[in-house]
């Protein structure tokens, strides 16, 4: 009878053993199975912008973007002015935002005090998270990826930080020469445009509106107050420029050589007044 009762007993033991070890293997089994927990959604609009440098206000213009795509340049002294951005890049952002998993990163802002930092602020979940890293520091690659496309965005092209300059109040006027003749432009504040060449005679024309805003934007960023009155080469040779604007009643003029070294922010501007001056020409509206 005793044998009977231990050899239950160690029955009972190895099923209570065995159906343990079942529960706990179904157990591991399930939390193998389980997703991990889905990361926050972007729920919200996203603002970058640069900062700090030698003056500490940065470069580049902030960067205001929403969920559909719609989005700003904050251009300081002229306006905030729209842009898109495209459905393409949009998503890529978007996944590589949520992506990155901004809530556990926590990278040091810039050490050096000279040194331009970026700052995103984005909405995931419904919290906002903001985060800066300095531009000299390395980053972990998530966090870049976020980065590179904002840097892109915020367009360095345009001094977005400049002191505010005069206001263009009156129209402006473009001439090139050389050995093979000239073209000219005198473009009014409304977009309408009067070129003229020696070889053909003045057919007038209105910018398209996004065609005049750039204009006016580079005309804003090349700052004609702040730039030598002349960059002449000393050669005989070659294209020479002129450009006459009337910026807070005064008006500036500005004479450029062909061989001469210009500021990148005045390169641009000949390039827009130089496709102003071409015909025939598009886009643009003849009158």
């Amino acid at each position: 009878m005793k044998t009977w009762n231990r050899d239950w007993l160690g029955i009972a033991v190895v099923v209570v053993a065995l159906g343990t070890a079942v529960v706990m293997a179904l157990a591991v089994t399930q939390l193998v199975r389980s997703p991990p927990p889905a990361a926050p959604s972007l729920d919200g609009p996203i603002d970058f912008r640069i900062g700090g440098g030698f003056s500490g206000g940065g470069h580049g213009c902030p960067v205001h973007i929403e969920l559909d795509g719609s989005a700003t340049r904050d251009v300081r002294g002229i306006a905030k002015v729209p842009f898109r951005v495209e459905p393409g890049a949009l998503d890529e952002l978007r996944r590589s935002i949520e992506a990155a998993d901004l809530a556990s990163l926590e990278p040091p802002r810039a050490s050096d005090p000279d040194d331009f930092y970026d700052t995103v602020s984005v909405q995931l979940g419904g919290k906002v998270y903001t985060i800066s890293v300095g531009e000299r520091g390395p980053l972990p690659p998530r966090l870049d990826a976020v980065m590179r496309p904002l840097r892109r965005l915020a367009d360095d092209s345009i001094d977005c930080t400049a002191p505010r300059s005069p206001e263009l109040d009156g129209p402006i006027d473009y001439r090139a020469e050389s050995a093979h003749g000239a073209i000219s432009a005198h473009i009014e504040l409304d977009g309408v445009v009067t070129p003229g060449t020696e070889r053909m005679g003045n057919q007038r024309f209105r910018l398209e509106r996004d065609e005049l805003a750039a204009l006016l934007r580079q005309l804003h960023a090349a700052d004609l107050a702040k730039l030598e009155r002349s960059y002449e080469s000393g050669g005989n040779g070659g294209v020479s420029e002129v450009i006459s604007a009337r910026l807070g009643g005064v008006v500036y003029t500005v004479r450029v050589g062909s061989a001469a070294a210009i500021p990148m922010r005045l390169t641009r501007l000949l390039k827009l007044l130089r496709a102003a001056a071409q015909l025939p020409r598009r886009p643009g509206v003849p009158l």
